[in-house]
């Protein structure tokens, strides 16, 4: 190991740390740890003093990773890069109780501080989400899976992840106050946007093309007094029925 890629493996270590569940950290235990000795065991070296001044920071409040048996783990992971059927213990969300399903698996997305694998329950041929952490026991099985030639997971993601039905995509326009302005102008919502000074005001008119998702939707009732929302409608009409609720908890 050199020390450019040790130092890699040390800032690594501590951006993974909020995105990846501890029983996947823990298979990269080994790596990182051989890191960090290398680092303090250089002398005189600007890099490992450097290590220990450097952190990766998330933008916003981050969750602590849902934690995964690092059985599931293991099991999940080999029957997916295997192409082999994964029988599971799962607890539904909604119903609350603990399913046998089997699955036939497709892909595996991180997004934030969960773990999906996409798949098909033995039957049925619509694509599903299994939140890792709901898996109680898995076992990978002899058994190969039925494989999806059409399957892509980048599209799968942008239209399907966390949602029922397709995701589309809409025009938002909005009047921004000036630091959601500046922060829009360097870091931009989408590649499709454009910002206007609004006559006399220090706001600026916003129109983007963004994902009609849950996502988006809670980023913008996130920015609260520094957001107008004009457009699409349904989006301005769900955000002052939820000022309204959020005015409520707050009488007395």
């Amino acid at each position: 190991m050199d020390t450019p890629t040790a130092l890699a493996l040390y800032l690594a270590e501590s951006h993974l740390k909020t995105l990846l569940p501890q029983s996947v950290l823990d298979q990269l235990g080994p790596q990182f740890r051989m890191a960090r000795d290398y680092l303090d065991n250089l002398e005189n070296n600007g890099l490992a003093h450097w290590a220990r001044r450097v952190r990766a920071h998330t933008n916003g409040k981050s969750l602590q990773p849902a934690q995964i048996a690092s059985q599931v783990w293991e099991q999940t992971s080999t029957a997916l890069l295997e192409h082999k059927q994964l029988q599971i213990s799962y607890l539904s969300r909604s119903k609350t109780e603990l399913k046998q399903l089997l699955i036939h698996p497709a892909g595996l997305v991180s997004r934030h501080a969960i773990s999906y694998l996409i798949g098909s329950v033995d039957g049925y041929n619509d694509l599903r989400q299994f939140a890792l952490h709901r898996i109680h026991q898995a076992e990978c099985l002899e058994a190969p899976a039925s494989i999806r030639e059409d399957f892509e997971i980048e599209r799968y993601i942008r239209q399907y992840l966390n949602t029922d039905t397709p995701i589309e995509r809409v025009e938002l326009v909005a009047d921004i106050s000036p630091q959601v302005a500046w922060l829009l102008g360097e870091t931009p919502l989408s590649s499709e946007q454009t910002l206007e000074p609004l006559q006399d005001s220090d706001w600026q008119n916003l129109r983007a093309k963004v994902p009609d998702d849950q996502e988006t939707r809670w980023w913008v009732f996130g920015l609260g007094e520094n957001i107008r929302v004009r457009e699409p409608q349904n989006w301005a009409q769900e955000i002052s029925q939820r000022a309204d609720k959020l005015r409520s908890l707050y009488e007395y």
